[in-house]
């Protein structure tokens, strides 16, 4: 989005990994009773779940513990670890039976009693909500910060505002810590009716980190809603001047047309929701397991949350977990502002599936739709180029370097991967000239200086600048072995074999998994004479998997060495 999802990251997520989610680790069930190990449904069920939790299949271990659960439904440990991988896939609601028999059972885990509490919110039972959060009693900072945060929500919902305000500004906390209190008591304020005290709050959160682009959209409508317009179209176009997004395009709508913002949330439960989704956009990656519960749940409690749903797809993703978040993408509504770019990152996800023909085809409509989304052109343009569809690639990066007019600093990769697409077409001065204006629009990348410095090498062409640019490059970036190789091939090239053996065994030792780096240190060997570590690399090369016309060279290579005055080498 070009904008934090949420500011801090880096302070919070110290505090969690200590959550445990559910029920105790497979280590510390009891042991399995002996008519279990007879009834083989029961034994493999649990065990093809175990194997799929491993694998972060989620839904295929969902349904594994359910066939295991349906012989054995007293298991509270069972109860636990099916709800926890419910919750894990995002089906909140097909956790919340399980969450009602373990609380029956007196064996409720943590997220258990925060999953009935927020069905209590739903349906108005504040009582019984603050009842339930208080079962979960830790002194783990993020479920104390958590926990108390969705208590202030309940009291909210009880009607004392007072109260609730005063239950989040009396905790303290890491130094992280005050953009939440802040930012949910400004929340609360706002549900209150006291605008002008919801500013307040929400004008500290913005002092502390107007990078937050949820936060600020909430202190721009809080601003309009308190009658402060001016403020708020100033702080609007700063926001759009940093980093323009549909989110600020539909303020900015708003505002043009006199329209007043809603307020950002509309019921305690809703409330509750954004502190989930908050905290879990805080955690991210960092602690992806409790980042998904905290933003399943906010999910549950407030679905139809664009953010938190985009978020929640967002780390679908990060996770590899593709068809899952393909599917979270694709549900993101055309109505929202979020749309445009779910379906860019819907159609990363179909790639890594290897649907990339219904990737074109939704990535082909979306631009059809919107010529002027050049993300979704030059995603388009990467997925190809990905795949080896040069030609198609190459089409669409002209397509979004014309739509540039004059290029600035940060296009430069724009013309280097149309460079790269250039030269695997056999178009090399097309290529050629493109890596000059990558060049010319950002020095020094060392992206750029290996890729040009290695394949004037790899033609024989202009050998010593060839090296003085790889070299540069190696200087930028000592310990990318793909570009320590490019050095050694030069050196090759200029026929120092045993400087290219040097910087070779380097770059192999960097980047050990790579058939072309091996193989390249092979061909070096053998001119130095050390042919039986030549024929390990090749060896080591083709078992890597080489194909096509490399695999052809290099098993030539194995057999008959290489030919005496003829480099025979491997395109890189």
């Amino acid at each position: 989005m070009g904008k934090s999802p949420f500011g801090l990251r880096a302070a919070a997520a110290a505090l969690f990994g200590a959550v445990v989610l559910a029920g105790p680790s497979v280590a510390q069930q009891a042991p399995v009773e002996p008519w279990r190990e007879r009834n083989l449904s029961f034994t493999g069920s649990y065990l093809s779940a175990l194997v799929a939790e491993g694998d972060q299949e989620t839904e295929a271990a969902a349904g594994f513990l359910g066939r295991a659960l349906a012989r054995d439904p007293n298991d509270p440990i069972l109860i636990a670890r099916t709800f926890s991988t419910r919750l894990m896939d995002g089906d909140v609601g097909g956790g919340l039976p399980l969450a009602r028999r373990l609380l029956q059972l007196e064996r409720p885990t943590r997220f258990a009693l925060m999953t009935l509490a927020l069905d209590a919110m739903a349906s108005g039972n504040f009582a019984e909500a603050g009842t339930l959060l208080a079962g979960d009693i830790t002194d783990n900072p993020i479920s104390q910060v958590t926990n108390n945060l969705i208590l202030a929500w309940i009291q909210q919902g009880e009607g004392d505002t007072d109260e609730a305000i005063e239950t989040i500004q009396g905790l303290s906390g890491p130094e992280w810590y005050p953009i939440f209190a802040n930012y949910q008591s400004g929340l609360i304020a706002a549900l209150a009716g006291r605008t002008d005290q919801a500013v307040e709050f929400l004008r500290r959160v913005y002092e502390i980190d107007p990078s937050v682009m949820r936060m600020a959209e909430v202190y721009i409508a809080l601003l309009a809603n308190a009658g402060q317009m001016d403020l708020a179209e100033e702080i609007l176009a700063d926001e759009m001047a940093a980093a323009p997004h549909p989110i600020l395009d539909r303020l900015a709508a708003s505002l043009e047309a006199g329209e007043i913002p809603p307020l950002p949330v509309a019921s305690p439960v809703e409330g509750a929701a954004e502190v989930l989704y908050t905290l879990g956009s805080a955690i991210g990656a960092d602690a992806e397991e409790l980042s998904t519960v905290y933003l399943s749940l906010a999910l549950f409690a407030d679905p139809d949350n664009d953010y938190t749903a985009y978020a929640l797809a967002e780390l679908m993703q990060s996770m590899q977990r593709f068809e899952r978040s393909a599917e979270a993408f694709g549900a993101i509504p055309e109505t929202s502002p979020f749309h445009s770019a779910a379906q860019v990152r819907r159609a990363l996800s179909l790639d890594a599936m290897d649907e990339t023909e219904l990737a074109v085809t939704e990535l082909r409509a979306l631009i059809e739709a919107h010529p002027e989304d050049a993300t979704a052109s030059v995603t388009l343009a990467d997925i190809l180029s990905g795949r080896e569809r040069f030609g198609e690639a190459t089409e669409h990066y002209t397509r979004v370097i014309d739509l540039l007019g004059t290029p600035e600093p940060a296009n430069w990769i724009l013309y280097y991967r149309r460079g790269i697409t250039y030269e695997r077409t056999n178009q090399w001065p097309l290529g050629e000239a493109d890596f000059f204006t990558a060049l010319e629009l950002f020095p020094d990348r060392p992206e750029v200086l290996n890729y040009l410095g290695y394949t004037w090498a790899d033609k024989g062409l202009h050998l010593d600048r060839a090296l003085g640019m790889i070299q540069k490059a190696v200087d930028l970036r000592p310990n990318d072995g793909y570009i320590v190789d490019s050095l050694g091939w030069a050196y090759y090239m200029l026929g120092d074999y045993e400087e290219a053996v040097i910087h070779l065994e380097r770059a192999v030792s960097l980047s050990p998994e790579d058939a072309v780096l091996n193989d390249h240190l092979g061909d070096a060997y053998w001119k130095v004479g050390r042919t039986r570590e030549a024929v390990f690399q090749w060896t080591h090369a083709r078992d890597l998997g080489a194909e096509g016309d490399a695999l052809a060279l290099i098993v030539d290579k194995i057999a008959n060495g290489l030919p005496a005055g003829e480099e025979n080498k491997v395109p890189g």
